[in-house]
C-alpha cells in the first residue's frame, strides 16, 4: 500500500509539472487601452513578450490598437528585429542626407538596401504615409525573402468580394500572406486591401509571421 501511495504521488507530480508546463502566461499587462477581452491581446502580449525590440508601445503605457501605422514604422520594427544593423551610408542614397537626424533614418536605409522597402515613383520614401493592408504584406514578403524563408506558398484570393481591388504590384505579396495565414479578411468576404493597417492587425501578422518561421 505504501508503494502504492509512493507511485501516485510520483505520477501525480509528473502531471502537475507537465500541466504547468503546458500553459503559457504573458508578462503583466503595462498597457492602458488593452484587455484580455480584445481579439489582438495575445498577439501584442506575444510580441511584448517576444524581444526587447518587439515592443510595440504607443507612450505612457499605450498601445492604441486602432491608430494606423506609418511606414516610417514598418521599417523601424523590421530594424529592430534585425537588431539594428547599420546601413551603408557610403552610397550616396538621397534618403541619407534627406533624413538624416530623422528617428526612423538608418532604418529606411537598411530597408532600402535589403530590398525591404523601396520608394514611390517619385524616388522619396514617405515616411509619414499610412501603410494598407496589402502594402503591409508586400512589406512583409519583402522581409522574408530577406531572411531567406520559405515563400513559396500562395493561395487565390478569389473567395474574396474585393479581391479585384488589389494593386497588380501587391497581389503576390497578398497570395503569399493568405496562404501562410499572415492576413484575414475582415469578415469572411472582404480582404479591405486598401485599407490602412491597424497597429492591433500589424501585431497579429507580426505574431503569425514570427510563429511561421521558428
Amino acid at each position: 500500500m505504501k508503494r502504492f501511495i509512493q507511485i501516485a504521488i510520483c505520477l501525480l507530480s509528473i502531471v502537475m509539472i507537465t500541466s504547468s508546463m503546458s500553459v503559457f502566461s504573458y508578462a503583466e499587462n503595462v498597457y492602458r487601452d488593452i484587455s484580455e477581452d480584445d481579439w489582438f491581446y495575445d498577439d501584442v502580449m506575444y510580441l511584448y513578450d517576444y524581444s526587447e525590440d518587439s515592443k510595440m508601445m504607443y507612450g505612457d503605457n499605450l498601445f492604441a490598437p486602432n491608430e494606423s501605422f506609418t511606414r516610417a514604422m514598418v521599417v523601424v520594427m523590421l530594424h529592430r528585429f534585425e537588431e539594428t544593423p547599420s546601413p551603408d551610408k557610403m552610397q550616396n542614397d538621397p534618403w541619407a542626407g534627406k533624413y538624416s537626424g530623422a528617428y526612423f533614418a538608418d532604418a529606411c536605409l537598411w530597408a532600402k538596401q535589403a530590398g525591404v522597402a523601396k520608394g514611390y515613383d517619385d524616388g522619396d520614401f514617405h515616411p509619414d504615409d499610412k501603410v494598407t493592408r496589402e502594402e503591409f504584406t508586400t512589406f512583409m514578403l519583402r522581409y522574408a525573402e530577406y531572411k531567406s524563408y520559405n515563400t513559396s506558398s500562395r493561395k487565390e484570393l478569389s473567395a474574396f468580394s474585393d479581391a479585384d481591388t488589389v494593386g497588380y504590384w501587391a497581389k503576390d505579396a497578398m497570395e503569399y500572406s493568405v496562404a501562410t495565414g499572415l492576413i484575414r479578411g475582415r469578415s469572411d468576404t472582404e480582404l479591405v486591401p486598401r485599407g490602412n493597417i491597424t497597429r492591433a492587425e500589424a501585431a497579429a501578422i507580426l505574431h503569425r509571421f514570427i510563429e511561421n518561421n521558428k
